[in-house]
């Protein structure tokens, strides 16, 4: 089993934090908490993150875009759910407006549509009034509005 690195100095965090944020998209939370893992806190682990945000490797609103369009073709989840994820790892209101933004409304229709592809075996119409419900609950779970589960529940239907 591989021990856990331990930063002593701020010189070899930030070339680890470095490689960390070339290799993908990581926020402010994510690199602290890498930081913590390795023995570095407070000022010390600020010092990395500035540095880092200063150099253009942390940047919070190309994070959240990155995150919102993974999310959504990748594991098909909804607005709602991206939303609370990105507010959870601290990322301001201003990026996670942005990032929504960027979701392509079409793409988020058909990421919506394989969801409930995924879930029924059977036409819409011969869905009974509860497989229906738990076939909404599924979706909202998943992060989806209402009213954009209801559009595309009636428009499979036509």
């Amino acid at each position: 089993m591989k021990s856990k690195v331990k930063y002593y100095l701020i010189s070899d965090a930030l070339k680890a934090m470095q490689k960390y944020c070339a290799i993908d998209e990581h926020c402010q939370q994510d690199v602290r908490q890498k930081l913590q893992d390795g023995g570095m806190w407070g000022d010390d682990a600020e010092e990395v993150i500035a540095a880092l945000i200063s150099e253009g490797f942390i940047n919070e609103e190309r994070y959240s875009v990155a995150f919102a369009t993974g999310k959504l073709r990748i594991n098909r989840w909804g607005k709602i759910k991206i939303k609370h994820h990105l507010k959870a790892k601290g990322i301001s209101d201003y990026c996670v407006r942005k990032a929504l933004n960027e979701l392509k409304e079409e793409e988020y229709l058909q990421a919506l549509q394989k969801v409930i592809s995924g879930k029924i075996h059977k036409p819409i119409e011969e869905l009974t009034f509860p497989e229906r419900q738990k076939l909404y609950t599924f979706c909202l779970s998943r992060g989806f509005e209402s009213d954009v589960i209801a559009k595309v529940l009636r428009n499979e239907e036509k």
